[in-house]
């Protein structure tokens, strides 16, 4: 076919016609391109790559980001709305793509006369399509109009000039623009309880968590999680310093003093970079208008940082979750227990979550965040598991039968879908649906990513992870995972990196420990691989034999030997995932030992699924024992 012009461009438009009929389809993919193409996989990779050196994936996404500027140019559709017509699940990724492909961010489209990009049969291919006739005419179009040329751009120079002058010196107009022009980015802080009652943190944390989430819904907003924030909670730093460490520009800082059914909330915004007080407010209220003063703190932000905001947004942002305030109240008490740490003691938030339904049987968010305290709970396994997979997915039903739009709910099904039930394209619509609702949703990011990542989708699994920890920048499972997915690129040196600052975190966390024996490993690094070893053995009992033991095996016996010691030792002293024991028998392609943890991991283990695309497992991708564990996780070899 190759060789062929007219067949070659008669495969790309039929290729390309087949795309564009799906393009609302978010789930279309190249699965599904393949089918009604009645061609391989394989077989249409192999021309895309000799005809365009695009992969299928990649051909998919040009066809609908050149329809998506179609769209941008013919319709009054915002760039959020063009992004889902045209397949895209989240609109950050969109823009990202967007940016990539056209080398301007979809938002300009309509602010500049660009050139409509080449049509699709003749990119990839070496041919110069400009029209030379064309460019000669242009050319000397400019050369007989220079002088009229150069009058207009002095003139065009002294108005910018007088513009200059005229806004670098008006200080109002000044502020307004560096504003305009500034990173909008910003840190809630956890508020101060300034109540008589010291128990009375919870509602404060409650409160500033609400606004942080009316924040999210400001689409052109970055928000730092509360996650992050509460690494701030009882800092000597300065705001200023705190702004530099996060990267932030903004700070909202409070405090509330409740006194039985009175509240008082002060705040106070910030523009931390240039050490300035945008505004201050204090509300005296009653309980009962809590509402609508974390909606008019919210307002008040976006009005500060000149955001028009949209309807949809006013109305999120304006929208009462419960009129009982006893519900309220309870629903606080659990999201304060959710957060702890260690997770084990989160069971306290479903007595809090099942008041809060109890006082208001239609709270959506109440049933939310039962649902996610069950989730979680089954996650680290401190709840049986088919018990809490039905609870929690139980209660994430109920709340989105009460509201569709809950974000949070949808998030854990997608979870439940995935790490559970091995429900690929369940998980993947239920994440997608979360990321419309709230694109800066921290776990829908991360979810979503993870399950990128297991579908070796890497660029975009890379893409939103990197979302996700612009949202949670203190975070030390979101380096986990970065470094993890690292690896999987076999970058080892990037997984080293990512995986020092899970250290920095927790210098005593045995899996970034054992992550990095394997990164050294990869590195030939043998001598930093056994002192790794040792000191992760050295936890359990720092008195032990086993650093003298290591050192004596490492001088006297061959690398596999002192992977099988590591194993053995593991099994005795600690209880680690068997996934992760499994990757650390893989790194001498120990096949009967692999796959003994492997079988062992798809009962016990919910990171199991991540072995398909998993470079230390490419050994066993021929085997038909690893082929048996990959169909029984829905994931067969395509």
């Amino acid at each position: 076919m190759a060789g062929n012009p007219n067949e070659n461009q008669a495969f790309l438009d039929r290729l390309t016609s087949i795309a564009e009929a799906n393009l609302t389809n978010d789930q279309f993919g190249v699965t599904e391109l393949a089918r009604e193409m009645g061609l391989s996989r394989s077989y249409i990779y192999r021309q895309l790559k000799k005809l365009t050196s695009q992969s299928i994936s990649h051909f998919i996404r040009n066809v609908r980001l050149d329809k998506a500027m179609k769209m941008l140019r013919e319709t009054d559709d915002s760039v959020s709305e063009v992004a889902f017509k045209v397949g895209f699940g989240s609109p950050a990724y969109f823009n990202h793509c967007f940016h990539v492909r056209f080398g301007f961010p979809p938002g300009e489209v309509r602010k500049s006369h660009l050139n409509e990009p080449a049509p699709l049969s003749t990119r990839g291919y070496p041919e110069n399509t400009r029209s030379d006739s064309a460019y000669a005419h242009k050319v000397a179009w400019i050369n007989k109009n220079r002088k009229l040329f150069f009058s207009v751009s002095g003139v065009l120079f002294l108005v910018l000039l007088l513009y200059i002058f005229y806004y670098g010196f008006n200080t109002e107009s000044f502020s307004k623009k560096k504003i305009a022009g500034a990173d909008k980015s910003i840190l809630v802080l956890p508020f101060k309880n300034l109540s008589s009652d010291e128990n009375n943190q919870y509602f404060a944390d409650g409160i500033a968590e609400d606004i942080l989430n009316h924040l999210y819904r400001i689409e052109e907003l970055r928000v730092i999680s509360r996650t992050s924030s509460e690494q701030f909670r009882d800092s000597k730093l300065s705001v200023a310093e705190i702004s530099q460490e996060l990267k932030v520009n903004y700070i909202l800082e409070g405090s509330v003093r409740r006194e039985d059914e009175k509240i008082r909330i002060n705040v106070q915004f910030i523009d931390a970079k240039n050490d300035q007080h945008l505004w201050a407010e204090n509300y005296d209220r009653e309980i009962t208008d809590i509402f609508a003063i974390q909606s008019d703190i919210a307002k008040n932000v976006a009005e500060a940082l000149q955001f028009v905001l949209s309807t949809a947004e006013k109305q999120q942002i304006e929208k009462i979750p419960t009129k009982n305030t006893d519900a309220y109240n309870y629903y606080l008490m659990g999201r304060y227990f959710l957060y702890q740490r260690p997770e084990e003691k989160c069971k306290n938030s479903i007595a809090y979550f099942e008041k809060a339904i109890e006082a208001d049987p239609k709270y959506s968010d109440a049933y939310a965040g039962l649902s996610n305290a069950y989730h979680l709970l089954t996650w680290h396994k401190f709840f049986p598991l088919q018990e809490g997979k039905i609870k929690s997915k139980q209660n994430a039903l109920k709340a989105l039968s009460l509201n569709e739009n809950q974000t949070e709910a949808h998030v854990v099904l997608g979870a439940l879908e995935m790490w559970f039930n091995w429900n690929w394209d369940a998980a993947e619509k239920e994440f997608i649906q979360a990321l419309k609702l709230n694109p800066k949703h921290p776990e829908a990011n991360q979810y979503y990513s993870e399950y990128l990542d297991v579908m070796g989708k890497t660029e975009e699994a890379r893409f939103y992870l990197d979302q996700a920890i612009r949202l949670y920048p203190y975070s030390k499972i979101m380096y986990a995972i970065s470094s993890n997915h690292y690896l999987r690129e076999k970058n080892y040196q990037a997984a080293l990196k990512e995986n020092q600052k899970v250290l920095e975190f927790d210098a005593h966390d045995e899996l970034a420990l054992w992550r990095n024996f394997r990164i050294y490993f990869h590195l030939n690094e043998d001598k930093k691989m056994i002192e790794e070893l040792k000191r992760v053995s050295s936890l359990k009992n720092p008195n032990d034999m086993a650093r003298e033991t290591i050192d004596s095996l490492y001088a006297d016996i061959k690398m596999s030997d002192i992977i099988h010691w590591a194993i053995d030792w593991i099994e005795e002293n600690e209880d680690l995932d068997d996934f992760y024991i499994a990757t650390i028998a893989a790194l001498i392609c120990d096949r009967e030992t692999t796959l003994k943890y492997l079988n062992r991991a798809v009962n016990n283990s919910f990171r199991a699924p991540r072995i398909k695309f998993y470079p230390d497992f490419l050994f066993l991708q021929n085997d038909p024992e690893f082929q048996i564990i990959l169909e029984k996780m829905n994931l067969p070899d395509d």
